[in-house]
C-alpha cells in the first residue's frame, strides 16, 4: 500500500489530467470529443482508485468494471468500423480500447490476484507511456501522411508536448497501480 502523501500525490496529478482531457472535449468536435471524454473518465476513475481503497468502496470497483467493460466493447466496435471505412488502423482508438479493457479487469479484480495479466498489462502501458513521450504516434502519422501531424488536430504532435506529457503519465499511474499493488 502507498503511503498517503504518494496517493494524494498521483489523487492530484490525475484529476489534473482528468480536467485538462475534460477541456479538450468542450473545445473539439467528433471524434476527438469522443475520445477526450474516455480519458476523462479514466483519469477520474484511476485518481478515484488511488483515492478510495477497494476493500472500503466495493460497490464503486464493480461499477468500474462494468462501465469499463462496456466502454472497452464500445471502443472495440468503433474501431473497427473506422478501420473497415478507412482501410486503415486508426492507433488512438485501439490504444483506447486496451486502456479500457486494462481499467476493466484492474476494477474487476485487485491487481494482486491478477498475477501475470497485471505484469503484461504494466508492461504494454510502460511501452505505450514511453511511444508517448517519444512521440511515436506523431512519426507514424507523418510517415503514412507525409503530412505534419501538427495539421490535423485529431493528433497529439511533437509541439503538444504537455498532452504526450500527460497521457503517459495516466499510462504510467496505471502501470504503477498494477505493479504497486502486488
Amino acid at each position: 500500500m502507498l503511503p498517503q502523501w504518494a496517493r494524494l500525490a498521483w489523487v492530484a496529478v490525475l484529476a489534473g489530467a482528468a480536467v485538462v482531457h475534460l477541456a479538450h472535449v468542450v473545445a473539439m468536435d467528433g471524434r476527438q470529443r469522443w475520445w477526450h471524454a474516455g480519458h476523462t473518465v479514466m483519469a477520474a476513475a484511476m485518481a478515484a482508485m488511488y483515492a478510495l481503497p477497494r476493500m472500503a468502496h466495493p460497490s464503486l470497483y464493480e461499477a468500474g468494471a462494468v462501465l469499463f467493460s462496456a466502454g472497452g466493447a464500445v471502443l472495440a466496435v468503433t474501431t473497427v468500423s473506422l478501420w473497415w471505412r478507412d482501410r486503415r488502423v486508426h492507433h488512438r482508438w485501439v490504444l483506447s480500447t486496451a486502456d479500457f479493457l486494462v481499467m476493466a479487469a484492474m476494477c474487476a479484480e485487485s491487481p494482486a490476484r491478477l498475477g501475470l495479466l497485471a505484469q503484461l498489462c504494466a508492461a504494454y502501458l510502460t511501452i505505450e507511456g514511453l511511444a508517448w513521450v517519444f512521440d511515436v504516434w506523431g512519426r507514424i502519422h507523418q510517415g503514412r501522411t507525409g503530412t505534419e501531424p501538427a495539421r490535423n488536430p485529431a493528433v497529439v504532435t511533437r509541439t503538444d508536448l504537455g498532452a504526450r506529457a500527460m497521457l503517459a503519465t495516466m499510462a504510467g499511474g496505471m502501470a504503477f497501480m498494477l505493479v504497486a499493488a502486488r
